[in-house]
């Protein structure tokens, strides 16, 4: 409620964003993977960018909460 009240729209969606990603680092991901793969066609190139980018033991949290 704090940050929705201070701050503008586009800033309010950038900390909102950051606090997932910080508070459920793998639920987040997870999400991130799951919009990533869904429908038709996928994002190859940002897939591949997560995937590789995101350290083995994150992996593990990512993949309980896919």
């Amino acid at each position: 409620k704090a940050i929705k009240r201070e701050t503008s729209r586009d800033f309010e969606d950038a900390l909102r964003l950051i606090v997932k990603s910080a508070t459920r680092p793998g639920r987040y991901f997870a999400k991130v993977l799951y919009d990533l793969m869904k429908g038709m066609g996928t994002d190859d190139s940002t897939l591949i960018r997560v995937v590789v980018t995101t350290a083995k033991q994150d992996m593990q949290y990512i993949k309980a909460d896919f």
